[in-house]
């Protein structure tokens, strides 16, 4: 399955942290919701935040939301976006948090990655 990716919010990138949160279907047909922080002054400090729900899991929770599986990606886009560029890192590091709360409000589960 091609991987097509979809932006759910993005901080503002002028800042010297940045953050952002995508979504997509992974190889094996699984959701996986991506928060990725970058810090230009000191990149160490850089990393991703990968939760996987798998096969399974993501056709339970389209059925809870009364959605497709392919259009998972765009209804948490719709639901939790904000591609403004105008928001703080933190908050997006909160909206990750809240996507995750959700995914598990809708009897699914998810595997967290951190890189």
């Amino acid at each position: 399955m091609e991987r097509e990716e979809e932006l759910i919010m993005e901080s503002d990138n002028d800042l010297p942290i940045c953050s952002l949160i995508t979504a997509s279907f992974d190889g094996l047909q699984g959701l996986a919701v991506t928060l990725e922080h970058e810090d230009y002054e000191e990149p160490e400090y850089a990393y991703q935040v990968q939760a996987t729900v798998g096969k399974e899991d993501v056709r339970l929770m389209a059925q809870n939301l009364g959605v497709s599986p392919p259009s998972l990606p765009s209804f948490l886009s719709s639901r939790f976006g904000n591609t403004s560029g105008t928001i703080a890192p933190s908050e997006a590091e909160a909206v990750f948090k809240e996507i995750l709360d959700f995914i598990l409000d809708c009897g699914a589960r998810y595997h967290l990655k951190r890189t």
